[in-house]
């Protein structure tokens, strides 16, 4: 899910819940803070546009599938998905997905306000994602774009990985090569014969993002990219190395997320 901006459209009924602000939308969804009447629990409602797939049904079948396999992973940095609802009023026989709600918001706003992030605070974000990458790896899954606007932050400060949508985390090779956000997505050329399953692909995306904290800008493709301590004078000679590492071009020279 890339960074949403606001949006004035109308909100969707959801039968169950209390819609309240929009949290912003994109070009394939539109995310609304939503709170359970049953017990006032506060989640983010992903509600897909009708565009987004011709057939209704196949929609329906996407989402119930990607909601069973989400329930199948537990890990403490991961953004959870819920339940999937129809949605009422202008939005009335459309899907939405309920997960968990990031109140403290995305690493791209956050990079956004304060220009970039001190090494600490890089390496307080990349760990955890890295422990989340590491075990979705471990179960056979790729996330498939692990950006700034996919990493969400709890009220406490608390670092998610968000967005795993099951279509780039079993995809074929055609929905591997168009996965991603530009500037953190693997130039490398897909390997068809892998298809989906190429951890190495969000090894790149997770030192990209590293890069990113520290600099305020995604790293530049292979040779035009300088060298880290150039740009960020003082960074640790490990951090340094373990993003370069991340960012090679081979992908078998790239280290695991873990």
């Amino acid at each position: 899910m890339e960074d949403y901006a606001p949006s004035g459209g109308s909100a969707p009924e959801v039968p169950g819940y209390d819609v309240g602000r929009c949290l912003g939308s994109g070009g394939s969804a539109t995310v609304w803070l939503v709170t359970a009447q049953s017990t006032g629990h506060e989640y983010a409602l992903k509600c897909f546009t009708a565009g987004e797939s011709p057939d209704r049904d196949d929609a329906e079948d996407a989402a119930r599938r990607e909601t069973r396999i989400l329930s199948v992973l537990d890990h403490e940095h991961l953004v959870r998905a819920h339940d999937v609802v129809r949605l009422g009023g202008s939005a009335g026989g459309n899907l939405g997905l309920t997960m968990d709600y990031a109140a403290g918001g995305s690493l791209g706003q956050l990079v956004a306000s304060r220009g970039k992030l001190g090494p600490g605070e890089t390496v307080t974000v990349l760990t955890p994602i890295s422990h989340a990458l590491a075990y979705l790896h471990g179960r056979g899954f790729t996330h498939g774009d692990v950006s700034p606007g996919n990493v969400l932050f709890t009220a406490h400060g608390k670092p998610l990985l968000a967005d795993l949508g099951v279509a780039r985390m079993v995809a074929d090779a055609r929905a591997v090569s168009r996965a991603g956000t530009e500037g953190f997505r693997d130039p490398a050329p897909v390997d068809a014969v892998r298809a989906g399953l190429q951890p190495e692909r969000d090894v790149y995306s997770l030192a990209a993002v590293g890069w990113f904290c520290l600099t305020g800008h995604p790293p530049e493709p292979g040779a035009q990219r300088p060298p880290l301590p150039l740009l960020v004078p003082g960074v640790p000679p490990a951090l340094a190395a373990a993003l370069e590492s991340g960012l090679q071009e081979d992908r078998r020279l790239r280290p695991s997320a873990a």
